[in-house]
């Protein structure tokens, strides 16, 4: 198990790092296409009439907004889920290989619940494992779990 253990916590931290420098990838990707975008909108504003400007400026604004505030959102909330079900894939095969060890008649799939809260469940009931539980971090877990929950069905 101790094997075991080794080997999915070193693919969980390569795996944290590529999330990490896809996320950083990606941001500064959308921050230089809207900065591009804003100064192009800008040269081209001053070269214009008063009138003809302010017509450009209302037909690419919603460009400019869409770059600044809407696709960084959008970003971030994908990350966000991808993080959320890396932790929650990661819990449900620390079950698996706990499964594995103790060849106890009930698994993961027999019990009732989903995601985070079925994974608790077997490591507490069945494992008998509950320090982690009672720490304040897996309160923020039950936060975030909340917070996928909004984001997904909304």
């Amino acid at each position: 198990m101790q094997i075991e253990i080794k080997i999915i916590e070193s693919q969980i931290r390569i795996e944290i790092e590529t999330i990490e420098e896809y996320f950083k990838l990606i941001e500064d990707s959308i921050s230089s296409v809207y900065k591009s975008h804003s100064q192009s909108l800008n040269k081209k504003l001053e070269i214009l009439e008063e009138e003809d400007a302010q017509r450009y400026y209302e037909t690419h604004i919603d460009e400019v907004f869409k770059l600044r505030e809407i696709m960084p959102s959008y970003h971030r909330y994908s990350i966000f889920l991808l993080i959320y079900n890396f932790f929650e894939h990661n819990l449900n095969m620390l079950c698996v290989i706990c499964e594995k060890q103790i060849k106890n008649d009930i698994s993961l799939k027999d019990l009732s619940g989903k995601g985070i809260h079925k994974s608790k469940l077997y490591l507490t009931k069945i494992m008998k494992y509950t320090e982690a539980f009672r720490d304040i971090k897996w309160n923020t877990f039950l936060f975030y779990n909340e917070l996928r929950n909004i984001i997904v069905h909304n």
